[in-house]
């Protein structure tokens, strides 16, 4: 049993992209204990909510990668999937065009709500979502191959170049050479993953998109009947987990003092690790999920990525529990170690968005749109408990705790009625 599970692809596949994830989560976090040591306490708040605010405004790339995974995964003629490329990165192109455009006239309120001292950051991070949205379109597709090794690559070396770079710029200027610094890293990961995508068969140079004419062109009607309504159900799965994940630092950036802020920013990104580490997890479960394979083997992998996730996620929290001070002095320094109690809460909540992240991936997989409704009805819920009571640092974890309690517990009752439905329809099939 234990040989079968060891040898097979999914474990094979969640071994590579887990040891990638680890290497390069490495790097992703060594940028926050550099930066929490080069800049002062406000700076750090600023990248830290930048980074988790950027998140946000890439939600339908978000969308468009997970289609892109889905449809790649399943297609096998080279021609279709590149035709399918081309309509997907010139509408995600377009789209991106007016997020910029929007990006930069909504900086100034971005500012106020934020309290941020200057409104260039933004307007810098803002800039660099084009660049982004080619980086992700090209990983989808190698993920979508089922090509673990290159995807690992991609996020190592982007990781790397990112600690570097943010790191230099951020001692020299602040916030907004961080930023600088962090475009520069997705730059080089953009060009690493185009070379990728053309070794796996992808005839789709980035030098197109240079063109107006080409980039602005419009794409095909019979391309967005077919995937539009997909594109929608992962667009607001891709909303509401991120929503989840940056909800209390946001929330703290709007309520608190910046210095405040800034220290809760450092404590919750620790806590995020639980959460990007398992996400190599669901990563795998998308391009392993085929729409072609039978129910029953479908069900198979999500329970056994499920198992690697409560593995994963409650060996970190355990390691929270035990020794938080420890964990928060070694990872940004001992300025924040009087709020190294809030890391096991924080650690419990983003071990819980992790599973939900999971249940979520499966059935977009499966492409069963009633999740969508779950996910909106449980992120609402989550955001009004944090409205309706913010008066300390404890009363925002407290919400953030029963919202992602309630909002797991109502995926879950679903998946199994769901589960329980297929399984009744194979029967009588």
């Amino acid at each position: 049993m234990v040989k079968r599970v060891l040898q097979s692809k999914l474990f094979r596949d969640n071994s590579i992209f887990f040891i990638g994830s680890i290497i390069a989560a490495f790097f992703n976090y060594l940028l926050y204990p550099v930066l929490s040591r080069i800049v002062d306490v406000t700076s750090f708040g600023e990248v830290q909510v930048l980074v988790s605010f950027s998140v946000q405004l890439t939600m339908f790339f978000e969308a468009s990668k997970v289609t892109i995974v889905n449809v790649i995964a399943n297609e096998e003629n080279t021609h279709k999937a590149t035709v399918f490329m081309q309509n997907m990165e010139r509408l995600m192109m377009q789209i991106g065009l007016v997020g910029v455009v929007a990006g930069l006239l909504a900086a100034p309120i971005l500012q106020d709500f934020l309290q941020f001292r200057s409104p260039v950051p933004i307007i810098l991070l803002t800039t660099a979502l084009i660049g982004n949205i080619l980086r992700g379109s090209r990983s989808a597709y190698i993920r979508g191959k089922s090509d673990f090794s290159y995807t690992s690559i991609i996020e190592i070396v982007g990781a790397a170049c990112r600690v570097v770079a943010a790191a230099a710029l951020g001692a020299l200027f602040g916030t907004s050479g961080a930023i600088i610094g962090i475009a520069i890293a997705l730059a080089i990961a953009t060009i690493l993953s185009a070379h990728y995508t053309q070794k796996l068969g992808l005839e789709l140079p980035l030098r197109h998109y240079l063109k107006i004419s080409y980039t602005l062109k419009q794409t095909s009607k019979k391309f967005l009947k077919k995937h539009i309504g997909y594109m929608l159900l992962v667009g607001v799965i891709a909303i509401m987990v991120p929503t989840l994940v940056s909800l209390d630092s946001v929330m703290v950036k709007h309520y608190f003092s910046p210095e405040t802020a800034g220290f809760y920013a450092g404590v919750s990104t620790i806590a995020r690790t639980i959460f990007f580490l398992t996400t190599s997890v669901t990563a795998v479960l998308l391009s392993s999920i085929k729409l072609k394979a039978s129910h029953k083997d479908n069900l198979k992998t999500y329970v056994g990525s499920v198992g690697l996730i409560i593995a994963l996620g409650t060996s970190g929290l355990a390691c929270f529990y035990l020794m938080p001070e420890l964990i928060v002095k070694i990872m940004i320094g001992s300025d924040y170690a009087p709020y190294a109690y809030l890391l096991p809460p924080l650690g419990l909540v983003l071990l819980g968005i992790s599973l939900i992240n999971l249940i979520f991936a499966y059935h977009l997989a499966v492409r069963d749109f009633t999740i969508a409704i779950i996910a909106m009805s449980g992120s609402v819920f989550t955001i009004l408990l944090l409205i309706s009571n913010h008066d300390s640092l404890e009363a925002i974890i407290d919400g953030m705790k029963a919202g992602v309690g309630s909002l797991l517990a109502a995926s879950l009752l679903w998946t199994i009625w769901w589960n329980l439905q297929r399984k009744q329809k194979n029967v009588f099939e």
